[in-house]
């Protein structure tokens, strides 16, 4: 099973975790045992519906752009200039 997941377990993990495997798993027995006749499924328990705005797109003025470049540290072909994320090889 390790060979599965790639992963190296100490015999201590594979104890531990084999244990907690075995409690999530009959949990998981216990709860199939539960009647749900008539109950409706759902995403989450909360009845919310979505809050979120929707998007607006609007046009920026050159001088609003302007003021928000003057925010960059560093700028290049009027974009922001970041650190690299990535290494360089």
């Amino acid at each position: 099973m390790e060979e599965l997941a790639r992963i190296k377990l100490t015999p201590k993990e594979r104890k531990l975790y084999v244990n907690q495997l075995s409690l999530v798993l009959d949990y998981v027995n216990k709860l199939q045992e539960v009647d749900v006749e008539g109950v409706e499924p759902t995403g989450h328990a909360s009845e919310s519906k979505n809050v979120m705005r929707d998007d607006d797109v609007i046009d920026c003025a050159k001088d609003e752009v302007e003021r928000i470049l003057d925010n960059a540290p560093e700028m290049k072909d009027s974009l922001f200039k970041v650190k690299s994320v990535f290494e360089k090889k």
